[in-house]
């Protein structure tokens, strides 16, 4: 939500959750003079304004959210507020040895390296955006050689309580992931003998931390599948159905779909070909286009043609871009029985279970490249094979099936 829209304070869980933010840092009052300061990244944290010894105003960070709730910010407001009356002048932090370095430093050594910057821009964004919103808050100002393994197990088992907003499940993958980068961070440091550090606290820190279950995707059965393609069929958006629709024409990843840009169509020749930076397997991805995404896509260009991107958006945060995706199933029923990636699910149920008339079913290798699955071992090494004209006829057929059930529910 827009900070324009806070109607009470102090802030509520869910307007400091769902605050967003803007091109420049501001900070926005919670109560008395505790601010919730929100970085252009997204990062939150919580600082205090108080009054200096000398008679000046001054800031102090008290920890970064949602590691620090608003709840606890209030209350560490009100220890600094005893201190202050107890004669202290300044409210200080621990002061660093002048030769050490702070994780931070050392972290951003790290992400500057030749090797990490020769990475995907969307992998590097990644990278970034975890340090910045979970660990530089909390760990950041730390010295990187002396903060202890029970240190770091205690953050981690704390971030993985967190709850996602829009789910509402602890995040215990991305706090996984988080520590994968940090272990990254420490294995650098001890090759290059920063700052003394000559070892690394986080090895085998995994082995103690709860690990996140794998779920399957959402999606309806077959035979709920009408009843869905047609409710899809009725969102108000054009711009949003297309999208939807797209989806559960092409059985790509959300992402490779939603972020799509219009120099990667060839509709003349019933292309698209995704870069490897988009792609999950770091690999091009070219995808024959059926006559019903070839209308779709047309369809969709005389709204969005003049623009970059299939769907422009203004939302800088990436969890945030597909929202209105999300959202068009949900409303339309869905919620948590249909998800943007579950239309890979369907059409992989399918191709695997589908056998025509003469007994003939589809070549498994054929469908493994159209869902842009790794082959295993050394046969996925050297198969190069793309399969343009067999995935083509494949692509085609689930449009023409996918149209055969609009209309029975």
């Amino acid at each position: 939500m827009n900070r324009k829209d806070i109607k009470k304070r102090p802030l509520s869980d869910t307007v400091i959750a769902n605050l967003e933010a803007e091109p420049t840092l501001y900070r926005e009052k919670d109560s008395q003079n505790l601010y919730l300061q929100v970085k252009p990244t997204g990062a939150k944290s919580w600082v205090m304004r108080y009054k200096k010894g000398d008679g000046k105003w001054g800031w102090h960070g008290l920890g970064s959210y949602p590691l620090v709730t608003g709840a606890t910010a209030r209350k560490k407001y009100q220890e600094k507020l005893s201190e202050l009356a107890d004669g202290a002048e300044v409210l200080t932090v621990k002061q660093l040895d002048p030769n050490a370095k702070t994780f931070q430093t050392v972290a951003m050594e790290w992400y500057n390296e030749p090797v990490i910057q020769k990475l995907a821009d969307k992998t590097k964004t990644k990278y970034l955006g975890i340090l910045e919103k979970h660990i530089f808050p909390a760990m950041g100002s730390k010295d990187i050689a002396t903060i202890s393994r029970q240190s770091w197990l205690t953050f981690f088992r704390d971030m993985q309580q967190i709850k996602n907003v829009q789910t509402g499940e602890p995040i215990i993958e991305q706090a996984n992931r988080a520590l994968q980068v940090c272990d990254r961070i420490y294995r650098f440091a001890v090759t290059e003998s920063i700052a003394g550090v000559t070892g690394n606290p986080l090895d085998h820190l995994h082995e103690r931390m709860e690990k996140h279950e794998s779920k399957e995707m959402a999606h309806v059965s077959e035979s709920e599948l009408p009843t869905l393609l047609n409710a899809i069929a009725t969102i108000p958006s054009d711009i949003t159905r297309l999208g939807v629709q797209l989806l559960s024409h092409l059985f790509l990843r959300p992402n490779e779909v939603l972020d799509g840009k219009w120099c990667e169509i060839d509709l003349d020749n019933r292309l698209w070909e995704i870069p490897k930076e988009r792609m999950k397997k770091r690999r091009p991805h070219i995808v024959p286009l059926s006559n019903q995404t070839i209308a779709m896509l047309t369809e969709l260009k005389a709204i969005t043609g003049n623009d970059e991107m299939l769907f422009p958006t203004r939302s800088m945060n990436p969890t945030d871009r597909h929202a209105r995706f999300r959202q068009a199933l949900k409303r339309k029923g869905y919620d948590g029985k249909q998800t943007l990636h579950g239309f890979r699910h369907i059409a992989s149920t399918k191709f695997n279970n589908f056998t025509d008339d003469d007994g003939k079913k589809f070549d498994e290798r054929v469908i493994e490249f159209a869902l842009s699955h790794k082959v295993a071992g050394v046969k996925g090494v050297y198969n190069k094979a793309e399969y343009l004209d067999d995935r083509a006829k494949l692509n085609q057929w689930y449009s023409d099936w996918l149209d055969s059930l609009q209309g029975k529910s």
